[in-house]
């Protein structure tokens, strides 16, 4: 319950929106909640990371599971590591 937990739990649940959305780069970050676009800071190139492979017409069920194992702080910026049970 923490903000940085809270922060952590918004940015994979925006993960997991624009992985989902079939778009392509910074289409697929501006799918997911607002904020993310800034949120997400260049970390790395969307290009490179979205969309995942879903087939046209597929559908995707279940529950995905997640667990944050390590927090770091360098200054003002923090690295969280975040297993993910799909």
């Amino acid at each position: 319950m923490s903000t940085e937990g809270t922060f952590v739990r918004a940015a994979v649940e925006s993960l997991d929106l624009a992985s989902f959305s079939q778009l392509p780069g910074w289409e697929a970050v501006d799918a997911a909640y607002p904020g993310f676009r800034r949120a997400y800071n260049n970390v790395i190139d969307p290009e490179d990371v979205y969309s995942l492979p879903i087939r046209p017409g597929q559908t995707v069920v279940g529950t995905g599971y997640y667990e944050v194992i390590d927090v770091t702080r360098d200054g003002d910026r923090y690295t969280a590591a975040v297993c993910s049970y799909p």
